[in-house]
């Protein structure tokens, strides 16, 4: 089944702000959560797969996850954790399913 151009145009725009919203945390936290909510937004009510995306955004806060400033990331017994400082969610991916 093929993407429609209207859902990759949403793709393509959740990305733009994904990208933006890394650009611009260092000097705007809030700028850059705002942006990645409303692309968590775009992805869920287009219904589109997050890929790499799920790394980026908590999926209870809807903020930017960025390792070392806004997110913990330990390496343990074949999983990734990451742990948004923001909501004190905790996210465990094996090393299988992330490759």
């Amino acid at each position: 089944m093929q993407i429609s151009k209207s859902k990759k145009l949403f793709e393509e725009d959740a990305d733009k702000l994904i990208n933006l919203a890394i650009s611009v945390y260092k000097t705007d936290l809030n700028l850059a959560n705002r942006y990645t909510e409303i692309a968590y937004n775009i992805l869920v009510s287009h219904r589109i797969k997050f890929g790499y995306r799920k790394f980026l955004i908590c999926k209870r806060c809807k903020h930017l996850l960025v390792p070392g400033s806004t997110a913990n990331v330990e390496f343990k017994h074949k999983s990734i954790i990451y742990k948004c400082l923001n909501c004190n969610k905790v996210i465990t991916i094996s090393y299988e399913k992330r490759i």
